[in-house]
């Protein structure tokens, strides 16, 4: 698996995990995620 994926923000605020990420990691529709932002 590649360690990294490009992905853009919609207009709505929205990010779409891509697919191979989301089957390795077994991240279903609904489960929450933590967002850190690190500067």
């Amino acid at each position: 698996m590649q360690r990294f994926e490009i992905t853009k923000l919609s207009s709505r605020g929205q990010v779409v995990i891509p697919k191979n990420i989301r089957e390795k990691l077994a991240w279903l529709a609904g489960d929450h995620l933590a967002v850190e932002v690190q500067e």
